[in-house]
């Protein structure tokens, strides 16, 4: 161990009241500090270089591993994206000597963070949008007005007080090497983008050139003779359309019902009197219980 290193543990170690317990503290943080990884099958131990570097950016903060406040993920080049949680967020900036509070404003939409310094005279005010930071997994689905609102803070207090080479769970995530998060494996390919960032890139490529092709006049083909319908008797099609709440069919997934929220919010479509239109008794805000049946239909009237 170096003396660096030992430094930086013993410094730690003291103030959460472990003594001069150094190399405990080592084993405990390359356990429970670190997310973990695979790189071709092999889980990654953090180095003693990763270690120190998780270790300055905590006692530069003051941030707490075994809480959650601050953690990391070893990335492919040695080195770590530092992660902070919403606790400690929490912390840096209301122990920051020239904080003077926050605001928040928010709709379905949007939330606008507000905070305020005693040394400056004008707030810095940040505004966050669903439809471009909404997830497709975990509390997103769940607490989605409640995430956009961390989002607004983090960024907000970016500006306000100048914090550098600290991100949260969604930004860390997207600048290491796409990780499968359920079994730590990393994938030797380019994360998936959002929905909303793949609209972008597909509204910013040139469109192919229109090519005219000459018009030949072909004779008609018979057409089959129409069956005729009962009135009374609802059309395959009507009769599958709506999700009915009989409906018990595979689930939809939660990439689908994602695409459907954030087409409604684009296109300023009430979801909530689409879904009644249809039968649909689904929570608007989260799609919770939607079969593969109902996003067709949602799907076709969208």
């Amino acid at each position: 161990m170096s003396k660096a290193l030992d430094t930086l543990l013993n410094t730690l170690a003291e103030k959460m009241g472990m003594g001069d317990d150094g190399a405990g503290l080592l084993a405990a943080l390359k356990t429970t500090a670190f997310k973990p990884t695979k790189v071709s099958g092999q889980m990654v131990t953090p180095t003693d270089a990763q270690i120190m570097a998780l270790l300055v950016i905590s006692n530069q903060y003051g941030l707490n591993p075994w809480l959650k406040e601050i953690y990391a993920y070893p990335d492919k080049f040695g080195g770590i994206v530092p992660v902070v949680g919403v606790d400690g967020w929490a912390r840096i900036i209301n122990t920051n000597p020239q904080y003077d509070g926050v605001d928040f404003e928010q709709d379905a939409d949007m939330c606008t963070c507000t905070i305020y310094r005693k040394d400056r005279g004008h707030p810095t005010r940040i505004t966050e949008y669903m439809v471009e930071c909404r997830g497709t997994m975990g509390p997103w689905l769940t607490h989605p007005y409640r995430m956009l609102r961390h989002k607004s803070l983090i960024q907000c207090a970016r500006m306000a007080f100048g914090f550098g080479g600290i991100y949260e769970q969604d930004e860390a995530e997207r600048i290491i090497e796409a990780v499968d998060m359920a079994t730590g494996e990393v994938i030797q390919v380019a994360k998936p983008r959002r929905a909303s960032e793949s609209t972008h890139a597909a509204l910013a490529e040139p469109e192919a050139p229109v090519v005219l092709q000459p018009v030949i006049k072909t004779a008609a083909p018979e057409q089959a003779p129409v069956e005729q319908v009962p009135r009374n008797e609802p059309t395959p099609q009507a009769a599958s359309a709506p999700q009915a709440a009989h409906d018990t069919g595979e689930p939809a997934s939660p990439g689908e019902m994602m695409n459907v929220i954030k087409t409604c919010a684009a296109k300023r479509i009430d979801l909530a009197g689409l879904l009644g239109e249809l039968g649909m008794d689904l929570d608007p805000a989260t799609l919770a219980g939607l079969t593969k049946n109902g996003f067709k239909a949602l799907k076709a009237r969208l």
